[in-house]
């Protein structure tokens, strides 16, 4: 996994792409989890690179798990000061570590008019009591998260493509036929 995406990075891919790449590739990862391994890193190197830049505001490894695991009931969810700071870190933009999270746009009528499907009826609902601080904000950070991953799905295609080409096994050599003319 990290291989490929260093690869995808010495192909010229954006971060925000490669997290793209491995979220589609391993569907389970979370948003904030994909874009630490885009970079390469460790939950420690994750939070080691954060107190090297905020000495102020210590984060252990333990922090980015928790965070990483939101929206689930182990994991806890961040301020937008903190989610200000993990985008500066992982040099993307707040809606790219929450894309998918919080979009309630199939509840419009006139969305779905428009010809997008309602997602899954056992799909849980993440509007709850403890959430409502967060349901604006969060609300509008995925629609703009939407219309990130709508406007970047073509070149996420062609880092795929990149990634695929880079993986292929070298030919087998091709051998000169006047070499073996000129054996003794």
């Amino acid at each position: 996994m990290l291989t490929a995406a260093h690869e995808l990075r010495q192909a010229g891919c954006p971060w925000v792409q490669i997290a793209a790449v491995l979220r589609q590739t391993y569907p389970r990862l979370s948003q904030l989890a994909a874009m630490r391994l885009a970079h390469g890193w460790s939950q420690r190197d994750a939070a080691d690179q954060w107190c090297r830049r905020w000495p102020d505001d210590l984060k252990t490894f333990k922090n980015f798990s928790y965070w990483e695991r939101w929206p689930a009931p182990s994991g806890y969810s961040q301020s937008l000061a903190v989610l200000t700071r993990l985008a500066e870190l992982y040099q993307c933009a707040v809606a790219d570590l929450v894309a998918g999270v919080g979009d309630f746009r199939y509840l419009d009528k006139h969305h779905r008019a428009s010809g997008h499907r309602e997602p899954p009826r056992d799909e849980p609902s993440m509007r709850s009591t403890s959430l409502q601080p967060y349901l604006t904000v969060l609300d509008d950070i995925a629609a703009s998260a939407q219309w990130w991953a709508d406007t970047v799905a073509a070149r996420t295609s062609h880092c795929r493509q990149q990634l695929a080409d880079a993986l292929q096994p070298l030919p087998p050599p091709v051998e000169d036929p006047s070499a073996a003319s000129r054996e003794p």
